[in-house]
């Protein structure tokens, strides 16, 4: 997942790479929906607040019980 954050710490933008999820399960917008719901302390550069596109690792995990029951709902 690959985020842009403006100088303020906040998400502009938020994506997933190209293969990065499973198509079809709502993780993608999951992960999405999470890191945008996130506000982050600004990067600085010679002391000034700046904006900056940082890599996030996003990990799902299901419990053992039902996870073969059904593909998870989004």
């Amino acid at each position: 997942m690959i985020a842009q954050i403006d100088s303020s710490g906040r998400v502009e933008r938020a994506w997933v790479e190209e293969g990065g999820f499973v198509p079809g399960y709502g993780l993608e917008e999951a992960a999405i929906a999470a890191v945008r719901s996130t506000s982050f302390t600004p990067a600085k550069h010679n002391g000034k607040p700046v904006a900056v596109q940082i890599g996030i690792p996003v990990i799902f995990k299901l419990d053992a019980k039902g996870a073969h029951d059904a593909p998870p709902t989004p």
